[in-house]
């Protein structure tokens, strides 16, 4: 499955899962929005290997246990991207699920 042209947005893709996630899509041509919380520099470095893989991105930083800034992410997205294909919702929100 192709997805050159798609712009795609995966929370928490500094690290891990996420950052697999972000990596893999943008392999097969999307353009990523990179969400972090805090690791910056881990945030940095996965958009640099999606510029490797040939594609491009963005960072956004937020909390998404905050709704506003949950909207924020969108807002930018919408003004980088214009319009959001894929939405990958992986970061870990911290909330007791107790």
């Amino acid at each position: 499955m192709l997805f050159q042209g798609k712009n795609a947005l995966v929370t928490g893709s500094s690290r891990g899962i996420g950052r697999g996630i972000a990596l893999k899509l943008a392999e097969k041509g999307a353009r990523i929005a990179v969400h972090y919380y805090r690791n910056r520099d881990a945030a940095q470095a996965t958009l640099e290997k999606i510029q490797e893989l040939g594609s491009n991105g963005f960072l956004v930083q937020a909390d998404v246990c905050w709704p506003d800034e949950v909207s924020r992410i969108f807002q930018q997205v919408r003004s980088e991207f214009g319009l959001l294909d894929i939405f990958v919702s992986n970061a870990r929100t911290g909330a007791d699920l107790l």
